[in-house]
């Protein structure tokens, strides 16, 4: 870990001028950080001494002089104009609390028991769950014989040997105040930024580490001399194509005003975007299918609604054998392709569902609440 500071230097000096003293930061190199570096700027701030000069015939009494510092600026203080603020966070999911949780079965076939008891000992059986990719929810755990044990939501007793816990994502969108001039997008990948838009003429990598989920208004947009897009999200800073998911200011193509509430979801930027009566009110990173035609494009309407239930394969020779227990915030739109939330991986702006459109907690919860049936549903290329 390579941290690089620049300290203070002549403090004493400023403070005998009484002026207001910054240090000077660069930021730090850190890989596995979220830390946003600096400009490496300080700022001094020199005050003015006047005096007034005294009667060359007077009698002058030396009298001693204090020099107080003055105070460093503080948020009450400062004069500076405040951030501009475009967006605001999407509320965080409900905490499931300790005792409850999800959880991704390991061993098959995936056996649910009567009791408690019976699942630390392997006693009597209630019910074996479908597929060969199971992930359930439990409502509480106890420790019985030993062995901790969990209730799932759709009854029945599984033990802890036979289960891994999974923590949903803690990703969310953002709800739009005001839409900047030449977009915004995440980072989807941990990643360097570049002092240019093209590697091939000599971009060279600055020393700003990105990490995934990231957030940027996008300032400018250009393409290499191979080309491939990049997104310039600071001064001489341009990050890749590959690296980040773009939601443009632009109307999408065939869309208007008059559409009234759509939903838009742009299969090769994994995004989700939502318009009401012509502008942009949220956004948000999703995942499609992990197979290009997994996911249909087209023009859907929202048919039918559940907050909870659970999704199982319509084709385990295709898609795969899976069994989703307790699915939340359910918005179907084509059979049984729908939008949901997704608490079993932490992959949005990648492709990698079995077909639906998965969301976070957090933003499957805000859409649902927004949403109602009727609504369109644009998925595009």
């Amino acid at each position: 870990m390579l941290k690089v500071r620049s300290f203070p230097v002549l403090v004493s000096l400023l403070a005998l001028l009484g002026g207001a003293f910054s240090s000077c930061r660069d930021g730090s190199v850190i890989l596995a950080s979220t830390a946003s570096p600096g400009n490496g700027e300080s700022t001094i701030t020199t005050s003015t001494m006047s005096s007034t000069i005294p009667d060359a015939t007077a009698t002058v009494t030396p009298v001693p002089v204090t020099l107080t510092p003055k105070p460093l600026p503080t948020e009450t203080t400062t004069s500076a104009v405040p951030a501009w603020v475009w967006y605001q966070e999407v509320e965080p999911a409900i905490d499931q609390g300790e005792s409850s949780g999800y959880a991704l079965v390991t061993d098959y076939p995936a056996v649910l028991y009567q009791t408690g008891y019976d699942a630390a000992v392997s006693g009597a059986r209630r019910r074996t769950l479908p597929g060969d990719e199971v992930y359930i929810s439990y409502t509480r755990s106890e420790t019985l014989n030993g062995v901790v044990v969990y209730e799932v939501e759709e009854g029945g007793w599984i033990s802890s040997q036979f289960v891994q816990p999974v923590t949903p994502s803690r990703f969310g969108g953002i709800i739009l105040i005001e839409m900047p001039a030449s977009g915004f997008g995440w980072m989807v990948a941990d990643a360097f930024s570049y002092g240019s838009a093209d590697i091939e003429a000599g971009g060279r990598k600055t020393m700003h580490w990105h990490r995934r989920y990231s957030l940027f208004v996008v300032h400018e947009v250009a393409e290499d001399t191979l080309g491939a897009r990049w997104f310039m999200i600071g001064d001489e800073e341009w990050v890749r194509d590959q690296d980040f998911a773009f939601v443009s200011s632009d109307m999408p193509e065939n869309r208007n005003a008059a559409d009234g509430r759509w939903i838009e979801v742009d299969l090769t930027q994994q995004t989700l975007t939502v318009f009401d009566e012509g502008r942009m009110i949220f956004a948000t990173l999703v995942s499609t299918g992990r197979e290009r035609g997994w996911t249909g494009p087209g023009t859907y309407t929202i048919y039918h609604t559940t907050e909870k239930h659970g999704l199982l394969s319509p084709d385990p020779a295709t898609i795969g054998n899976y069994y989703l227990e307790d699915v939340p915030w359910i918005l179907y739109y084509q059979g049984s392709w729908a939008l949901h939330g997704a608490y079993w991986h932490d992959a949005f702006g990648w492709p990698n569902s079995h077909g639906c459109v998965n969301l976070s907690l957090a933003d499957a919860h805000w859409l649902y609440t927004w949403a109602q049936p009727g609504d369109w549903v644009f998925l595009d290329w």
